[in-house]
């Protein structure tokens, strides 16, 4: 019921907190990730008030989990996360949580629409982070968007996933010698360079932004943060309402109605010069948690 009449301006729901708990449940936890992706979809200060509570380390455990109808369910959950609060990166690094978005990538049998979101989440993962572009491109996260690249760009593919995809590369190895090394050698630059002529706008800018950031050299070596070869503008508004808006939300049994949310297109543009993939606040979270302890994080 508080989904269907909840708001920003009433009380917070106080079922809320249950729902986390009943994620500990093997029985159950599909179904609450289920409701907690409904309730995240309602807007940034829905992501806020979940992470308020101590969402952050059960959705965090659960990438360790290899139980197949979760997966979509939790690359949603994860892109409303690191729409709001790129903070989050550092933690998905230490855990190896970025290679679950790997695999979820290198899923054929996933709509296209859905992997976007992994891309986005990745891209997150690697903007303006050093220790999470080395992370995602030991687990061959550049041979993953290149392989993926051709059948996106197609006709009958998906503009939205050709977008993230360039998006992600971009961020990957900007400003990261040795992968632009490596992305020249395997002819990334050519098949990006494709792209220049694809229909859709969006696309042709999340290619020229990956172009300029392959050829983007730091004066002082690996990046240490802040970033200059043309940047992604994302707020916890924009990328992750058009991602799940595209994809009908997925869940693990089929799609949920996304709540009215922006089609595909609407707000700031993909990617624009001089503006930063950038959460609006960064959270200060105490120290780690697991989903069987009582401390909740912020």
């Amino acid at each position: 019921v508080w989904l269907e009449h909840g708001s920003e301006r009433k009380a917070p729901p106080e079922q809320l907190p249950i729902v986390l708990q009943v994620l500990l449940s093997q029985s159950h936890r599909l179904r609450a990730l289920v409701l907690l992706g409904r309730f995240l979809d309602m807007g940034p200060w829905a992501v806020d008030l979940a992470l308020s509570v101590g969402i952050f380390p059960y959705v965090l455990k659960l990438l360790q989990t290899t139980a197949p109808d979760l997966r979509q369910i939790l690359v949603f959950i994860w892109t409303k996360i690191l729409a709001l609060d790129r903070s989050c990166q550092l933690d998905l690094v230490k855990d190896s949580g970025h290679v679950y978005f790997v695999r979820f990538l290198d899923s054929p049998s996933v709509p296209s629409e859905e992997r976007a979101m992994a891309a986005f989440v990745l891209a997150a993962i690697a903007d303006d982070h050093p220790k999470g572009q080395a992370a995602c491109a030991s687990s061959g996260l550049l041979q993953v968007c290149l392989a993926n690249l051709p059948g996106a760009a197609s006709p009958s593919g998906s503009p939205l996933f050709v977008r993230w995809l360039c998006l992600c590369m971009g961020k990957l190895w900007d400003g990261y010698a040795s992968l632009q090394a490596e992305a020249f050698r395997v002819r990334a630059s050519e098949a990006v360079a494709s792209l220049l002529n694809h229909p859709t706008p969006d696309a042709r800018a999340a290619a020229v932004y990956a172009l300029g950031a392959l050829v983007h050299v730091k004066k002082h070596g690996r990046p240490e943060g802040g970033s200059s070869a043309g940047t992604v503008n994302l707020t916890a508004g924009e990328s992750a309402t058009e991602l799940s808006a595209t994809s009908g939300s997925a869940s693990g049994s089929g799609a949920w109605d996304g709540g009215g949310e922006t089609a595909p297109g609407a707000g700031a543009g993909a990617a624009e010069g001089n503006a930063k993939l950038r959460s609006p606040r960064r959270r200060i979270r105490s120290s780690r948690a697991t989903p069987g302890e009582t401390d909740a994080r912020r």
